[in-house]
């Protein structure tokens, strides 16, 4: 049985502008939205190597405690090795930290790829109203594009007295 190729060494998440010239010229040749990616609620991402060299790009926009997965790209020479997986998990950890409960996203083709990471789909009429009103879901994204949802993992939410009541009050 033969193993998935998979992208060898460390990948770090680097914050960029969003005006950033290979985070701008990535989404375009990959045909995704570059607009609408700066504000106070966004954040964007290269996600490099050890040389600091970029392997792909991503970036969410924070709405309370929903976020809006947007801008994922992994660049061509490191497609196929698994690094859209470990770019996902990297946001979806950084989320989680900032006490985000939910993300979702639309996507034209990657469906699949989503649901491995644990995204199911929704009707776009399920849609949080300040996701609907974003620009990549009234502009960009056909109605063709499929909407998803993760909800975070609740144990990053709790404290330890939720989960184990009686530990804490044996002190």
């Amino acid at each position: 049985m033969s193993q998935k190729p998979r992208y060898r060494g460390r990948l770090v998440l680097r914050a960029i502008a969003p005006d950033d010239a290979g985070f701008i010229k990535a989404l375009a040749e990959a045909k995704l939205l570059t607009s609408g990616l700066s504000g106070s609620s966004c954040a964007n991402f290269a996600f490099v190597n050890k040389a600091g060299e970029p392997v792909g790009y991503a970036g969410y926009t924070v709405f309370d405690k929903i976020a809006l997965l947007r801008s994922c790209v992994v660049l061509p020479r490191h497609r196929g090795l698994r690094v859209g997986g470990r770019l996902t998990a990297a946001l979806i950890s950084q989320l989680q930290g900032m006490g985000v409960a939910r993300v979702y996203l639309l996507t034209e083709g990657a469906e699949f790829f989503f649901a491995t990471l644990g995204f199911a789909a929704l009707g776009r009429d399920q849609a949080p109203g300040p996701i609907a009103q974003t620009e990549q879901f009234v502009r960009h994204c056909s109605d063709e594009a499929v909407f998803m949802m993760r909800p975070l993992d609740e144990m990053m939410h709790m404290k330890l007295d939720d989960i184990h009541p009686v530990a804490r009050k044996a002190k």
